[in-house]
Formats: structure tokens, sequence, C-alpha cells
């Protein structure tokens, strides 16, 4: 693993946020609603299935998922992407390093993989959102676009959920 990525430890919630936001049928709200009631996300992610289901009303399939949530070949495949790519972070609404922005609103992402400088994070942000499969024209307007907003406002942060398309041309 690279001296810059999150090492995993048992302390550290983000690798328990990110092992449950892979999981189809719980979101934010519903993580941090049992994480509470349990103490955290560690803790939830300890919690028997049959305990899930019954006490919290979880789908026996989903309480199962949630048990099982750090085996999964997605989960073990996505540490092992972030332990080996210099210079990328995991932060989780936990993390003390998570951006007080996105804390505030109702539904936070449950992970942010991150690059660069991390005091950057209270910038104003702009995400570009369009067509995967965009036209030549799409691709010089989004160019153009993030050329002006550069030079008007260069504090300006462009973020994304790295789709292809738009998202792409926009960091370049």
């Amino acid at each position: 693993m690279t001296e810059n990525a999150l090492q995993p430890t048992d302390s550290d919630p983000a690798w328990s946020w990110l092992a449950l936001s892979l999981i189809s049928g719980i979101g934010y709200k519903k993580i941090r609603q049992l994480s509470e009631h349990l103490g955290s996300v560690q803790e939830l992610l300890k919690t028997p299935a049959e305990i899930l289901a019954s006490k919290f009303q979880l789908s026996s399939k989903l309480a199962g998922l949630v048990a099982k949530a750090t085996q999964t070949h997605s989960f073990l495949i996505e540490k092992r992407i972030i332990g080996e790519t210099p210079g990328i972070r995991l932060f989780c609404p936990d993390s003390s390093g998570y951006p007080l922005s996105l804390k505030q609103i109702s539904t936070p992402p449950s992970v942010l993989y991150w690059q660069g400088e991390l005091e950057n994070a209270e910038s104003p942000c702009l995400a570009f959102v369009g067509s995967r499969g965009c036209t030549a024209y799409g691709k010089q307007q989004t160019r153009r676009l993030v050329k002006e907003l550069a030079q008007a406002v260069p504090e300006m942060i462009i973020v994304s959920g790295l789709a292809k398309g738009i998202d792409t041309v926009a960091h370049e």
C-alpha cells in the first residue's frame, strides 16, 4: 500500500462505510441510523444477520449482505485498488477530513475518494453532468466552459463521479 493511501484499521470507519456503500438496498440514511443505534459503523458490521433482521427490520437477504459486507469480492477489489493507487485517500462522514459542507446536506456521500490537496475541500465546487456518449461539440463547449471558469474562479474545484464523457472532459 502507498504511504498516502488509507491503511485498513479497525479504528478507521472509512473501510466499513465503503463496504456498506457497495451493497444495493442500503444507503446513507439507513447506515447512519443503524450505526448510531449500535454505536459505530464498525459495530454494525459485527452485528449478526439474525439480529439485524429481527431487531432492525432488515430483510434476511439485506441483513446477510450487511453481515458479510467486508468479505465481498467487490469490497476486496476496491480495497486493493485504493491501496495500490498512489495518492488516493478514502473518506467517510465519520472521517476527520470529510468536508464540512457535505456533512451538512441531508444525504451526504457515504464514501469520498480523494486525490489532491485536502485543504481545498471547502472551496467552491462544480460538477459537470452530461452524456457519456458526448458529441465533439459537447466536448468543445465543456472545455471552453471549464477554461473560462478556471480563469474566473481559480480556486474552483471540479468534482466528479468519474463517469465517461462530459465528466472526463471536464477534468482534462
